[in-house]
């Protein structure tokens, strides 16, 4: 090949190249890389932020110039939801077509028992295993039948007002940045050990029994604020709360009735757990 024909041929791919980088994308490909970009992010955990630097929208200029990257705006929020969109039709396909899923999958001989909480579709689906497969057992999870003893106290009117109280109290010591460090001051100096006060969250197992019992723990350093820095408790409602005996007897009756169930729970939710403690 002669000096004038190579020359010829690398301007004839320049040409192409050119033509190849500078042409607009149809709206197909854009979806396409999208796509590819989103999953990319969730599957490597990387975070949204990334996509408004400048290196890395010169990595997708140089991969692909005519590729307008989305703003993290768009990212995490349209093409997100997009892609989950996408995820769970694809599941809910899956599953329409599959029949007794991994159980017939892996063998039935391979599972010992079923066990779910107590919603009316996944108890009905636990007789339909245990009626096809006998030897399988059928069990509710005990702990979270335990668990709905605590909802049953809480339907009470006046465990929900100590609860609502214990709340009002942990909330205003958070975030009070005068009150939080009196308390902890009050705390240290009490040799008060445990941590500070916890509020009730009705999704979360045992607190409302922490909740109660750091009131119990904390009532020292509790009437120590109250007595020597009463005007620093700014919140009304609080400060008339701290004044009634009655409250912190109260708390204490029903941190003792929480502290069994709170027991059960933590015994049936750690590693040691069998199926002997869930009957008994």
């Amino acid at each position: 090949m002669t000096m004038i024909q190579l020359l010829l041929l690398r301007k004839s791919q320049s040409e192409i190249e050119d033509y190849y980088e500078n042409r607009e994308l149809p709206e197909s490909k854009i979806a396409s890389i999208d796509r590819a970009l989103i999953r990319a992010f969730v599957c490597c955990r990387i975070p949204f932020s990334v996509i408004d630097s400048p290196f890395f929208r010169e990595l997708l200029y140089q991969l692909r110039p005519n590729y307008d990257p989305p703003s993290r705006k768009k990212l995490s929020e349209n093409l997100l939801n997009q892609e989950i969109s996408r995820v769970n039709i694809a599941v809910k396909k899956e599953l329409e077509l599959s029949e007794n899923l991994t159980l017939e999958k892996i063998s039935a001989e391979k599972f010992s028992a079923v066990v779910t909480d107590n919603a009316a579709n996944v108890r009905l689906a636990r007789e339909l295993v245990t009626q096809e497969y006998p030897k399988i057992l059928n069990l509710r999870c005990i702990a979270h039948f335990i668990n709905v003893i605590t909802k049953s106290i809480l339907d009470h009117s006046i465990a929900t007002k100590i609860l609502a109280a214990c709340n009002t109290i942990a909330k205003f010591f958070k975030t009070s940045h005068i009150g939080h460090n009196l308390l902890s001051e009050c705390a240290k100096n009490l040799e008060i050990k445990g941590g500070g006060l916890k509020c009730f969250i009705k999704t979360r197992w045992t607190s409302m029994y922490e909740a109660t019992y750091s009131i119990v723990r904390m009532k020292r350093a509790l009437e120590e604020v109250m007595t020597k820095h009463p005007e620093k408790i700014t919140n009304a409602v609080v400060k008339k709360i701290l004044k009634k005996q009655l409250f912190y007897d109260q708390v204490n009756t029903l941190a003792k009735l929480l502290r069994p169930i709170k027991n059960a729970i933590l015994m049936l939710e750690g590693d040691q757990a069998n199926l002997a403690d869930a009957f008994i």
